[in-house]
Formats: structure tokens, sequence, C-alpha cells
């Protein structure tokens, strides 16, 4: 079983041993994977995994795009202010992960 949270700001699918799954932003749940859909779903960057590293988690945030980020922000509640660039977006997302 495998512990995923799901890091972006719309709804992502994956393939669980019993199905299809469907994970809501922020949403976190447990799913029977094979290891290849494991290792599939890890290059999406939509999900953080339960026990992966910071560097894996920061480089989730660092392959979302600017309005992506956004929305991740607005949805935990951060007002993103509009001049921020994609850096300061990822270093706000990695906080609202962090204070979640």
């Amino acid at each position: 079983m495998q512990k995923l949270t799901n890091i972006t700001p719309g709804p992502k699918g994956l393939h669980g041993k019993d199905g299809p799954v469907l994970v809501l932003p922020g949403q976190t749940v447990e799913v029977d994977m094979s290891p290849e859909e494991i290792a599939s779903s890890k290059r999406t960057n939509w999900f953080a995994f339960e026990g992966q590293s910071a560097k894996e988690t920061d480089r989730a945030y660092e392959a979302m795009s600017d309005d992506e980020l956004r929305e991740l922000l607005k949805q935990k509640g951060v007002q993103a202010d509009g001049r921020w660039g994609h850096d300061k977006l990822v270093a706000e997302a990695k906080k609202a992960q962090a204070a979640a």
C-alpha cells in the first residue's frame, strides 16, 4: 500500500490494483499499486508519496506551471501576489504544504 497526496490544484487519477482511483486536490489516499504504477505516478510530479524525500517533493513543485502553483496556493488559502515569479511560488507552495 502506498500513501500519497495530490499536490496539484486539480483532481488526478491513478491505477490501483483494484481499479482506477480519483484523488482530489490535497486529498491523501492509501492505494495498493503495482511497482510500475508507482514509478509512473512519481514521474508525473502530481503526488507527494509518504516517505518521499523533500528533494523529490521539491522537484514536483518546480515542475508545476505558475498557474498551477497559484491555483494550489489559492486552495490552501494563500493569496499569491501577481508579481511573484516561479521560484517564489514554489517556495510558498512548500511552506503551505509544510503547514498542512
